[in-house]
């Protein structure tokens, strides 16, 4: 029995479809091979031949500046800090909340509130 003229022409669009497909593989995969690789031998050379030096030349003279600049600030920037925490050294913040739940069940009395809130801002100012 002889095959069909559609069974010939499906297997033979099949079988040139995977040549074509498995030759543009190849071709696309070594360009691309390559240009990856031309690629990232121009980073490596830029990092290994440019970058590291200038960073090594930037860290020389950055540390040439940091030892006087760091001596300069210390000197001048010290004293000014170690004044600012002695000074507030001993301030306290305190901060009472209560509830509105807590201020309905205990009425309305204005003299306890009053006290309450006087004793907060004494709280407040850390005289306590």
């Amino acid at each position: 029995m002889l095959a069909s003229w559609e069974t010939v022409s499906c297997c033979t669009a099949h079988a040139l479809q995977e040549a074509v497909y498995y030759f543009l593989s190849i071709v696309a995969g070594l360009l691309f091979g390559v240009a990856w690789g031309c690629v990232f031998g121009l980073l490596d050379f830029i990092t290994v031949w440019l970058a590291q030096p200038v960073i090594a030349v930037y860290c020389v003279l950055l540390r040439a500046v940091a030892m006087p600049l760091r001596a300069t600030v210390r000197c001048l920037c010290d004293p000014l800090f170690q004044a600012t925490a002695h000074t507030l050294r001993h301030v306290s913040i305190t901060c009472a909340v209560q509830s509105l739940h807590a201020a309905q069940r205990h009425g309305n009395h204005s003299n306890d509130h009053q006290q309450q809130q006087q004793q907060s801002a004494v709280e407040w100012l850390g005289y306590v």
